[in-house]
């Protein structure tokens, strides 16, 4: 799986959209607009994906790709969704 977060500015101002894309089948799994990075809804938002996932039966281990942002490298994030 994939999550990146993507800024959107709207005219009511700056959000971001975080998003779980499964890079198999290309569906988001999971996704949630913030108005602001955080290391806790990003987490959150994983830890929605992988209950999709296992929730469809899917019980092998999971490799989550991300860029380097400081919301996916914290501790938290790095430390609190083994699978």
């Amino acid at each position: 799986m994939q999550i990146d977060a993507t800024r959107l500015l709207l005219p009511d101002g700056v959000f971001w959209i975080y998003f779980v894309l499964d890079v198999t089948s290309r569906v988001v799994r999971a996704s949630r607009v913030v108005r602001s990075l955080s290391m806790h809804l990003a987490k959150l938002t994983l830890d929605e994906a992988v209950a999709v996932l296992r929730a469809h039966e899917h019980h092998e281990s999971i490799l989550v790709q991300s860029d380097g942002g400081s919301d996916f490298t914290s501790d938290l994030f790095q430390q609190g969704w083994s699978s």
